[in-house]
């Protein structure tokens, strides 16, 4: 079985909203965190359900971009 160097990495968006719509007072109430784990969740189920994921890992021979909540802690192996 061929070993992997697992290299972390963060990527930061933000989300802007618009003071206008009245989804956003209702977002802003949300406990600190809910937020921001649902637009993180959002962006990761976007990302796989529409094929990005997939696209970007194509054709690759030697790397493979991965979210890490998808990979197994295997440190311990």
């Amino acid at each position: 079985m061929t070993q992997t160097i697992k290299v972390p990495h963060t990527i930061e968006l933000v989300t802007e909203f618009s003071t206008a719509h009245p989804m956003t007072s209702r977002l802003m109430a949300l406990p600190d965190g809910v937020l921001s784990g649902m637009l993180v969740e959002t962006f990761i189920g976007l990302m796989k359900e529409e094929g990005f994921m997939d696209k970007l890992n194509e054709n690759n021979s030697y790397a493979v971009l991965k979210f890490a909540k998808d990979v197994e802690d295997d440190s311990s192996k």
